[in-house]
This record gives structure tokens, sequence and C-alpha cells, in this order.
């Protein structure tokens, strides 16, 4: 019993994804104050709270940076090229 119960367990973490995309945390919110008061700004407001949040990573996003292939280093000089001697 304990065996079979040892493969299905085995079976079951197969199936479960080892890593899971990064979930957003916590909300954290912050209070700001603006430098300009008066009614025309700010809608009149004194101070507004934000709320700040990680968005989620699209796992089919194209990647934002592109690799570039470095040329690799030669190793010796070029061969220099013999030439004919000039005409006169």
């Amino acid at each position: 019993m304990e065996a079979l119960q040892k493969v299905v367990n085995n079976k079951i973490q197969a199936a479960n994804p080892k890593t899971l995309p990064k979930q957003p945390g916590q909300a954290t919110y912050i209070n700001y104050t603006p430098s300009q008061q008066g009614s025309q700004y700010n809608s009149g407001a004194k101070q507004r709270i934000i709320k700040m949040q990680d968005m989620p990573v699209d796992p089919m996003e194209p990647p934002k940076f592109r690799h570039k292939k470095v040329p690799k280093p030669g190793g010796s000089p070029p061969v220099p090229v013999m030439h004919s001697p000039p005409r006169a």
C-alpha cells in the first residue's frame, strides 16, 4: 500500500510545475502631497493616496533587450598578401 502511495505521489509531483511565475505582491499605499497647492492644481485635492503594486509578468511577452553576437577575437594576424613586383 505504501509503495502505491509513493508512486501516486511521484506522479502528482511530476504533473505540477516546479517554478510558477512570480505573482504581484501586497499593495503599498503612499500619501502624496503635491508641491503646488490650490484649486486650479490637482483638482483641488490637498492630498492623494496612491496604490503601488507590482505588475504581473506576461510569459508570452517578447524579450525587451536584444542579444548581440560578439565576434570572436582573432588568434593570429592575417597572412600578408604577396604581390608580384611592379612592372617597369
